[in-house]
């Protein structure tokens, strides 16, 4: 009888602390990509990369009938949050309430293990603690992917069509001269 009363004490006491905040703090730093991917520092030093909720697209009949996948608060960018801004740390554990279903973006949203609400705005984020020195060297690692993704798709389009012109101009000279 006595573990049934400890579980379930256990149980509401879980329930009840849920949803409680682990901390509160300002935005002191907030280095944004342009894969919707930002970085964060809080005034306690704690180093956060910040994930918005990429909305799938909706079908043609959720268009028709103005269906909303998500709420609101969701539909946010890293970019958007100014320095200063209070923001409300959250643990994803205690908020199963939020569906990722609806996100084009599900693995990266699954792997974050924590919320950051902006207090003046209401928009989330989701979010992954890092130590600094980890925190760097991923930030280090994503912008080096963006920029060779962003390198490789200038030269590919660049050089196809450089390669396209200047080739059919040189079968286009041979033609004429023949």
């Amino acid at each position: 009888m006595r573990r049934w009363i400890l579980c379930a004490a256990m149980a509401v006491s879980a329930v009840l602390f849920a949803e409680q905040p682990q901390q509160f703090e300002a935005l002191s730093a907030n280095i944004s990509l342009e894969n919707e991917t930002g970085y964060f520092i809080l005034s306690d030093g704690s180093f956060w990369k910040a994930i918005p909720y990429i909305q799938r697209w909706r079908d043609p009949l959720e268009w028709w009938n103005d269906v909303r996948l998500v709420p609101k608060e969701y539909e946010t960018q890293p970019k958007k949050w100014a320095i200063g801004s209070e923001i409300t740390v959250y643990s994803r554990g205690g908020l199963m309430h939020i569906c990722d279903e609806n996100a084009s973006n599900q693995e990266a949203i699954r792997q974050c293990t924590h919320l950051l609400m902006n207090m003046h705005t209401g928009q989330v984020l989701f979010a992954i603690p890092y130590d600094p020195a980890r925190g760097l060297e991923e930030f280090y690692h994503d912008v080096y992917n963006e920029a060779y993704e962003k390198g490789h798709a200038w030269g590919y389009s660049n050089g196809n069509s450089k390669g396209y012109s200047e080739g059919y101009r040189a079968a286009c000279k041979k033609f004429l001269k023949e």
